[in-house]
C-alpha cells in the first residue's frame, strides 16, 4: 500500500470527484481562533441587519414560518439577547435589555457594541471552569453555565435567528445575503481561493 506523504490529511471521495485536503501555512494576520469565530458572528449580524435596512416595513413584519416571529421582531429578540447574554458573562448583574422597540439603526449599533463586547471577553485569560450565574430580574429564574457553554449559546441562538431571517427573505423571493464563514472570510481577506480557469 502506498503511504500517503506527511502532512497530507485523508483523501475525501464521492462519485464526482476527490478532493485533496492539506494545511497550508499563509500568512493572513495573527487573529485567534476564537476572534475569527466571533469576529464571523458579528459580521454576519451587521451583514443581515444592512440587508434589512433595504426593507419596506410591510417586508419587515412579514410573517416567516418558522420562526420567532416577523423579521423585525426576530432582529430584536436576536440583539437584545445577545446583549444579555454579554452581559451575564461581563458581569453586569440584572440586566433588561429593552431592544423590543428599537430601530434597525439602533439594533445595529447594539448588536456593534456587544460585538466589541465579546472581543473584551476573549482577548482575556479564559477559565474554562469559570460557570456565570443568570438571574431574570423579572420572575428570579437562575441558571449556573460555564463559560463555554454560554459562549456556544450565544453563537447557536444567534445563527438560529439569523438562518430564520434569511428563509424569510427567500420566501418574499428577495436574495437572502451571503452570511456564512467562507463569506466572512472572502469578505475579510481570511481566504484565498482559486477558481479552475480563472
Amino acid at each position: 500500500m502506498r503511504s500517503r506523504p506527511a502532512g497530507r490529511a485523508t483523501t475525501v471521495s464521492d462519485r464526482k470527484r476527490t478532493m485533496i485536503y492539506d494545511r497550508v501555512e499563509t500568512n493572513m494576520g495573527t487573529t485567534s481562533t476564537l476572534e475569527e469565530i466571533f469576529g464571523h458572528h458579528t459580521w454576519a449580524s451587521l451583514t443581515l441587519i444592512d440587508a434589512c435596512l433595504s426593507l419596506d416595513i410591510d417586508q419587515l413584519q412579514a410573517p416567516a414560518i418558522g420562526s420567532y416571529g416577523p423579521i423585525l421582531d426576530t432582529l430584536r429578540h436576536l440583539v437584545g439577547n445577545e446583549a444579555f447574554d454579554l452581559a451575564v458573562v461581563e458581569g453586569v448583574p440584572s440586566v433588561l435589555i429593552d431592544s423590543e422597540r428599537m430601530t434597525l439603526k439602533e439594533l445595529r449599533a447594539m448588536a456593534e457594541r456587544s460585538g466589541d463586547g465579546w472581543m473584551r471577553v476573549i482577548r482575556q485569560p479564559l477559565d474554562p471552569a469559570a460557570v456565570f450565574l443568570e438571574v431574570d430580574p423579572v420572575d428570579g429564574f437562575r441558571r449556573e453555565a460555564t463559560l463555554g457553554v454560554r459562549l456556544a449559546q450565544a453563537l447557536h441562538h444567534a445563527t438560529e435567528h439569523r438562518a430564520q431571517i434569511c428563509s424569510a427573505f427567500t420566501m418574499m423571493g428577495l436574495e437572502a445575503p451571503r452570511i456564512d464563514a467562507f463569506d466572512y472570510g472572502k469578505a475579510t481577506g481570511r481566504i484565498s481561493e482559486v477558481h479552475p480557469g480563472s
